[in-house]
């Protein structure tokens, strides 16, 4: 588990939130998988659930990944419940594979009058890369005064990244 400290937003004892003895800090919210058809295809599920402003947030913000039947497999939360993760997938860097997800807060998360059209990422938003012993080995910010869009991030074939990026 990497050092990420998380600040608690919620009633943990809410029966909708994990709550682990091995790791009484983390509180990822539960998740119930509905199957409508056989055959879904296999893997591991990842999701990063945040809430806007207002809105009761279950368990804590940050990035689950999760087995077919909603079992937590690995979580890792926000320092606080006004930061986000988005775009949280698998990718190959270096030919090995990586973790990689946005981490900001957006606009209209932390008040009712954003300063940004809502939904637009905050200024100081990164992407980041997370090794397969889940250590952030990278974050790469927008520059010349862009910041990083909550979505798509792409690692090609050369190690380089694409992104967008908002002004």
């Amino acid at each position: 588990m990497d050092n990420f400290n998380s600040q608690s937003s919620t009633d943990h004892s809410n029966p909708q939130v994990w709550n682990f003895v091995s790791a009484p800090n983390l509180h990822p919210m539960k998740v119930t998988i509905n199957v409508n058809k056989p055959g879904t295809a296999p893997g591991l599920l990842f999701v990063a659930p945040y809430t806007v402003y207002e809105a009761a947030m279950i368990g804590q913000t940050g990035a689950l990944i999760m087995d077919q039947t909603g079992n937590p497999v690995w979580f890792r939360p926000l320092a606080s419940r006004y930061m986000q993760n988005t775009d949280f997938r698998v990718q190959m860097y270096y030919g090995n594979p990586v973790l990689t997800m946005w981490q900001g807060t957006i606009s209209g998360t932390q008040t009712a009058t954003p300063n940004l059209p809502a939904g637009d990422p905050e200024p100081g938003a990164y992407f980041q890369i997370i090794n397969q012993h889940y250590k952030v080995i990278k974050k790469l910010f927008a520059k010349k005064g862009f910041t990083a869009d909550v979505h798509e991030f792409t690692i090609t074939k050369r190690n380089t990244a694409l992104f967008t990026a908002v002004k």
